[in-house]
């Protein structure tokens, strides 16, 4: 997510809504940005063992997105399942990611908010990340915790944990 927000700021600064199709834990963290309008889906249900509840999942973001008209749907995940979700989705632009298009792939070596931009945006292949700034998030809740004395940061370095992935 982090990642992908500022290519969806750019888009935005364009002149563009962003619509953002996403699971429950990180809804809290796109309501921190007054430009984008998460839809949310429960996926854990959608994902998890259980037919039945992915089925439901399945059909109530479908009710939710039917009849949508989009410039850009944009599906930032290689596993096909989230294709699934976007299918009653209209849109002129679609982009998907690919492992084998270079076009729609992530290049390793590059900082992956460069690639969302590039991908996103239809940048050229040498596009360079020096100028990609973290999104800033406008609506932050306050801080339970005033610091007093020297500030303190917590810092989550890379690594990913969830239903489709765990990388250390």
């Amino acid at each position: 997510v982090a990642s992908v927000l500022p290519a969806a700021r750019m888009l935005y600064q364009s002149g563009m809504e962003i619509d953002w199709l996403c699971g429950k834990t990180v809804a809290p963290l796109l309501s921190c940005y007054s430009w984008v309008s998460p839809i949310v889906v429960d996926d854990e249900l959608l994902f998890g063992d259980r037919k039945a509840s992915a089925l439901w999942q399945i059909m109530r973001t479908w009710g939710r997105l039917i009849g949508s008209s989009y410039d850009l749907c944009a599906i930032l995940q290689y596993d096909c399942r989230y294709r699934i979700l976007t299918l009653p989705v209209r849109a002129r632009r679609w982009i998907a990611l690919s492992r084998h298009l270079r076009t729609f792939n992530l290049i390793s070596e590059r900082h992956h908010s460069a690639e969302f931009a590039r991908i996103l945006c239809g940048l050229t292949d040498e596009y360079c990340a020096d100028n990609i700034a973290p999104a800033t998030p406008d609506l932050l809740p306050p801080n339970p915790m005033e610091p007093q004395g020297k500030i303190r940061i917590a810092l989550a370095p890379g690594g990913a944990r969830n239903l489709l992935r765990d990388d250390a």
